[in-house]
């Protein structure tokens, strides 16, 4: 699943995050808006161990940084001595399918699963059943926390 927030300065950043059925996460794959490919150390400080960090000029995932991500996901797999094939199930952003990713998930033996456009809210798990009661709860968390001291801002590096 794909998690995009704004901040007030319309900076965007997005979000991959994988589970399976047992209810294990994968470390997450964060992409910033930037035109760089460092990524300042505020960035990335604190995050869930494991976490893979990079930037787009958007700070949407893009077919390079998911192919990226596609062979990052395989080697866990194999870590892990993960029965395959293993079922992927993923909108149809078009940032997840190109001739590439779908050549490597066939080799790698990832079956891909395209969900239909605009109907993620209602079938995907993760959208349904963590992502939404999630997103409830972080908005009270980050509307409190506001109140008694100051929005929360991206540094913004300078590149």
């Amino acid at each position: 699943a794909l998690v995009l927030a704004n901040s007030e300065g319309k900076t965007n950043f997005s979000t991959l995050i994988c589970g399976n059925a047992l209810g294990e996460f994968y470390p997450p794959s964060v992409v910033y808006k930037g035109s760089n490919k460092s990524l300042p150390a505020g960035w990335v400080m604190n995050g869930p161990p494991g976490t893979t960090y990079n930037t787009t000029k958007s700070g949407w995932m893009d077919q390079e940084r998911f192919l990226a991500w596609l062979r990052w996901f395989d080697e866990k797999l194999t870590e892990k001595q993960v029965e395959r094939p293993v079922v992927v199930v993923m909108d149809g952003a078009s940032s997840h399918i190109s001739v590439d990713i779908v050549e490597e998930a066939r080799e790698k033996n990832i079956v891909l699963v395209k969900l239909p456009p605009n109907s993620t809210h209602f079938l995907q798990a993760l959208d349904v059943g963590v992502f939404g009661p999630s997103k409830v709860k972080w908005e009270k968390i980050i509307k409190h926390f506001s109140r008694q001291t100051r929005p929360i801002i991206k540094a913004v590096s300078k590149s």
